[in-house]
């Protein structure tokens, strides 16, 4: 039985439609739809995390410090720029659940256990190890992120702080 793997790609047209109304971003947007790959590689790898959710915040903080060569970018799911993007890569149903981390690379998004996975296997120390979990049948992880991303709010209460902005953060973080 083949292994099925949620991997999405967007229409370069949408994603092209998108990179073009967000030229404020600090990479030059396309002109052609030949240069859509090049666009979606330049603008390197973007975790759309809860911007409400203190768990989501937190594991913002952890990326952070152990992302040396700032591959990712920010940017939380209530901002102006994630919502166009969810749109521009039509992932508003993937979306329906709150919690859910999308990790955008190029033209392609990646939700759930799997965006974790593919985001731990890309950080310094040992942390990385934890990508070893991709083994693991993806239902299962699945069921378990839900789990969480369900019950964040009550495991890890926020008490009321907010996500201090380090000034690498400010740089890394999109809208």
């Amino acid at each position: 039985m083949a292994r099925i793997t949620r991997v999405y790609a967007a229409t370069s047209a949408n994603l092209l439609q998108f990179m073009l109304t967000y030229q404020s971003a600090s990479v030059r947007m396309p002109t052609k739809d030949t240069e859509m790959d090049q666009t979606s590689k330049s603008m390197g790898a973007i975790i759309l995390f809860d911007g409400d959710c203190f768990l989501c915040n937190n594991f913002v903080q952890f990326v952070i410090a152990r992302d040396p060569t700032k591959v990712f970018k920010f940017s939380a799911q209530q901002s102006s720029f994630s919502q166009q993007l969810i749109i521009s890569l039509n992932i508003q149903e993937s979306l329906k659940d709150a919690g859910t981390i999308v990790l955008v690379e190029g033209n392609q998004y990646f939700v759930e256990s799997q965006a974790v996975l593919r985001i731990i296997g890309n950080l310094s120390g040992p942390v990385k190890l934890l990508s070893v979990m991709r083994f693991i049948p993806m239902f299962i992880r699945d069921r378990v992120y839900r789990f969480i991303a369900r019950n964040r709010h009550r495991f890890f209460k926020s008490k009321d702080r907010c996500l201090l902005m380090s000034d690498d953060l400010k740089k890394r973080l999109i809208n």
